[in-house]
């Protein structure tokens, strides 16, 4: 899915907090920016030059990234990033996968299918992607995505 989070890698994007009310789920995304500084950084006797901190300025922007209808959500931190063998995916920052391993653990281990019937295969199987976690939605509508402004 190609969204305007894509004009930065998932690296500068980081989760400020996610709200889950039974149905529908808002996480609040920051931007962020190589600080100029560069720095070293200890690593048990090792010493390592030249690194940059990865942070928000001044000048970040705040999106929601919102979906409706959520039947099943999981977080992972950064180990998300092993990507399955088998799935099928684009490369935004908010992932849809076209072949899920995560799909098929649902319709084989859990009453979901039976719930929904013939709906279940109208679920999407999204991943929003960030700097720190890695969000997996699966829903049968489509994210909204919302600038927020601070001043609201």
């Amino acid at each position: 899915m190609n969204t305007e989070l894509d004009k930065r890698k998932y690296i500068y994007w980081s989760p400020l907090f996610l709200n889950y009310n039974g149905k529908e789920i808002c996480i609040r995304l920051e931007e962020r920016f190589n600080n100029p500084e560069v720095e070293n950084v200890k690593v048990g006797d090792v010493i390592l030059n030249g690194f940059q901190k990865i942070e928000p300025t001044k000048n970040s922007k705040k999106y929601d990234v919102i979906f409706n209808r959520v039947v099943f959500f999981q977080v992972y931190d950064e180990l998300r990033h092993i990507d399955g063998d088998g799935e099928q995916f684009d490369n935004g920052v908010i992932r849809t996968y076209t072949k899920s391993n995560l799909l098929k653990y649902i319709e084989e281990n859990t009453e979901i299918k039976i719930i929904m019937g013939e709906h279940f295969d109208n679920l999407i199987h999204y991943c929003v992607k960030t700097s720190d976690d890695w969000f997996d939605i699966v829903t049968n509508s489509e994210p909204i995505i919302k600038i927020v402004n601070e001043n609201e």
